[in-house]
């Protein structure tokens, strides 16, 4: 016997997210942290660093660059470095599982 289920009869969890405290400056801290996570040469090209709550005090943060080459009319946008973070008492922790 299969049992089958509506989709708008299953109550989903909505995920945990949390608020930083006011006195941090999120921003900051993780433009701080990439920087120190990242080549010269990724910084030289770098166009702007993305972080979104992923689940509690967990970020995932995404470092993009821009490049154009001569041969293009349109430049040419990347994500050249991803992180997992944890704020924890106003300190960033790397989660980042490395290969």
């Amino acid at each position: 016997m299969i049992l089958e289920k509506n989709v708008s009869d299953v109550q989903v969890p909505e995920p945990q997210r949390s608020e930083v405290p006011m006195d941090i400056n999120l921003a900051e801290l993780v433009k701080e942290f990439v920087d120190e996570n990242i080549s010269e040469e990724i910084a030289k090209s770098q166009f702007k660093i993305k972080y979104s709550n992923v689940f509690g005090e967990c970020y995932r943060v995404n470092v993009w660059t821009k490049s154009t080459a001569t041969e293009r009319v349109v430049s040419s946008f990347n994500i050249v470095a991803s992180f997992l973070i944890e704020l924890k008492d106003g300190k960033i922790i790397d989660k980042t599982i490395r290969q």
